[in-house]
Parts: C-alpha cells; structure tokens; sequence
C-alpha cells in the first residue's frame, strides 16, 4: 500500500482533518464514493446486489478501523498487516472466515450462493 511509506504525511493529513469537522465530512463522502465503486465491482464480479452492499459498506468499516489503528499505533506497524488482522478480528465474532482484502475481489456469486444455502 503506497500510504506506508508516506506514513508521516499521513499522520499529519489525520490530524488536519480530524481538526476540521467539514474535512471529516468530506473525508466520511469520500468513504462512502470508496463503498459505492467496490459495490459495483462486486456487483460486476457475481456478488447479488444485497450481498455485494453488505461487503462493500463492511469492508469499507474494516478499512477505517485498520487505517486509523495504523496511524495511532506507530511507524513499525504494517498498514496492510493491520487490515488483515482487522478482517480477521471482524471474522472471530462470526464464528468462520471472512474474505478478506485478498480474496474480496474473487468472492463470486457461488460463494455468495453457498452463504445464502447455509443461512
């Protein structure tokens, strides 16, 4: 991910925003242009459209709370890393695997079918 390397700008750019409420508006619609272009990839690659809103607007989730456990936890820390565990912390309270931001992409309409056949 091209933020690691940039990780003081980043920081910084955190705490602008974070002193602006219209920067985190902003901020929160850009988030949501992320969650709506991932819906329609998903959506592209076989997820039905409930199932590929859901993991878009969750994986979106899992990105902010990666991202922002990133930046407080200090340079040493692998924002990728940090994602991986974050979708895997997520994974733990359901009990099974999640995709994950590997697998996101390829999780197609039969593994959507499969969810749905074991609700």
């Amino acid at each position: 991910v091209e933020l690691q390397g940039r990780r003081e700008a980043v920081v910084r750019r955190a705490r602008i925003i974070a002193a602006h409420a219209e920067l985190q508006e902003r901020e929160l619609m850009k988030l949501a242009s992320w969650s709506t272009a991932l819906e329609r990839v998903l959506r592209e690659r076989g997820l039905s459209g409930p199932d590929a809103k859901l993991l878009a607007e969750v994986s979106v989730a899992v990105f902010r709370v990666a991202y922002r456990r990133w930046l407080e936890e200090g340079p040493e820390r692998e924002l990728v890393a940090t994602i991986h565990e974050t979708f895997a912390e997520l994974s733990g309270f359901f009990g099974h695997t999640l995709p994950g931001p590997r697998n996101l992409l390829t999780a197609g309409a039969a593994g959507a079918a499969a969810r749905r056949s074991d609700r």
